[in-house]
């Protein structure tokens, strides 16, 4: 497999109208077992049987870059990563940054408790967002923590959702940072999940989420302070290329706030 192979099936059945939640629950499964993939690459459909074994990678990332920024990549909302985020957090801080960039592009989401101890970094008191059973009301859900007094810029795109969106949209509506990249994916429902026998999976939406505004996500996504196209995939994550990296650097640099 190679980086910008597109999967077009998963043990025989399409994923070209799967989300990317449901994507990755598929393909993911016990070590040692194996997944048939059908990828299509420059036009042509290629057949692969992938083995499955476990694979730790860094879900945060950290390092500044330009004049004293902060950059903290977080690829999931995972179990763990609240704390892990924090840490890379205040190593940054130590090292007197003079603003921050939170990198949540191609994030699928994760576990809402995750998301919600991630914002406690950046909102002292608020509404991270509300939620709505079947036939019931809207619920708020609030955070109590600490705050930042440097600019922040979190950076998304379409492929920004679930938990990603419930961030980006707290911190954008609590007037926390500035959100730049492209419309965000529309998932604007939280789920449960039971595994099943045979290597299936049950999940059933369980509630509506909404912004802290009231405003819904689900099919709409999350429209950024600041709109700018999508890097070339070979450029992603370098500078000068990565043209919304670089935009996001230039704001905080600039010590832009909402």
């Amino acid at each position: 497999l190679k980086p910008g192979d597109l999967i077009d099936s998963i043990d025989g059945t399409t994923a070209r109208k799967l989300d990317l939640d449901t994507v990755s629950a598929r393909v993911k499964g016990k070590a040692g077992t194996s997944v048939r993939l059908k990828i299509e690459r420059a036009g042509k459909l290629l057949d692969y049987t992938v083995t499955r074994r476990q694979v730790d990678l860094p879900v945060v990332e950290s390092r500044i870059i330009g004049n004293k920024v902060g950059y903290i990549s977080v690829s999931s909302f995972s179990s763990g990563v609240a704390v892990k985020f924090a840490r890379a957090l205040h190593a940054l801080e130590d090292q007197k940054i003079a603003g921050l960039v939170i990198d949540i592009r191609d994030n699928g989401g994760g576990y809402l408790n995750e998301c919600l101890d991630m914002l406690s970094n950046f909102i002292p008191h608020g509404t991270a967002l509300w939620t709505r059973e079947a036939g019931g009301q809207l619920n708020p859900v609030t955070v109590n923590g600490g705050g930042v007094s440097f600019p922040v810029v979190v950076l998304v795109n379409e492929n920004s959702a679930s938990a990603s969106e419930i961030f980006s949209a707290a911190m954008q509506e609590n007037k926390t940072a500035l959100v730049l990249g492209t419309k965000t994916f529309g998932k604007g429902v939280i789920q449960r999940s039971w595994d099943l026998a045979d290597g299936y999976e049950l999940k059933v939406t369980v509630e509506e989420y909404y912004t802290p505004n009231k405003n819904t996500i689900q099919k709409k996504g999350l429209t950024p302070n600041i709109v700018v196209a999508d890097p070339t995939p070979a450029l992603f994550g370098t500078l000068p290329g990565d043209g919304q990296l670089a935009r996001a650097v230039q704001t905080v640099e600039e010590g832009k706030r909402p």
